[in-house]
């Protein structure tokens, strides 16, 4: 007979629990997802992330595998745009972060996905792109089926 245990606990200790499980019991599956943060939940996540032109869904993936940072260096290596401009990537998350918050799928006290930090010696330029590091492993949790 197959069944499913649910497990609510502490992030660490689940993937570490998890672990275990996976190594003494060859037959048994695990997986440890957050359940969420700042109103965010994995499918809300999803949800959003499917909405994404593949530029902004691309930034949010570099940063969340980042650990919530990433360098507007990198960024701009990642995206193929060494030399253009920053401008215009992260208000399009906005407004599909909106979208969400008017139908009801997404809290209106929500966290914010991605932030631009600005250069201190050139407010104009980017200096990196941030998002909350506990909201890293939702989206990367969402990312595995967008």
């Amino acid at each position: 007979m197959i069944a499913t245990l649910t497990i609510t606990g502490k992030l660490d200790e689940l993937t570490e629990a998890a672990a275990m499980l996976n190594g003494h019991f060859a037959q048994v599956h695990t997986s440890v997802e957050p359940a969420e943060f700042g109103g965010w939940s994995v499918e809300a996540m999803r949800t959003l992330l499917r909405r994404l032109a593949p530029k902004q869904l691309a930034l949010v993936q570099l940063v969340s595998t980042r650990g919530g940072y990433a360098a507007d260096e990198e960024v701009r290596a990642q995206l193929g745009n060494e030399s253009g401009g920053m401008k215009g990537l992260t208000g399009p998350i906005s407004k599909h972060i909106k979208a969400l918050v008017d139908a009801g799928t997404v809290s209106p006290d929500a966290s914010f996905l991605i932030k631009t930090e600005r250069d201190p010696e050139n407010r104009s330029s980017a200096a990196g792109f941030m998002m909350p590091p506990a909201l890293a492993p939702i989206v990367i949790a969402a990312l595995e089926n967008v």
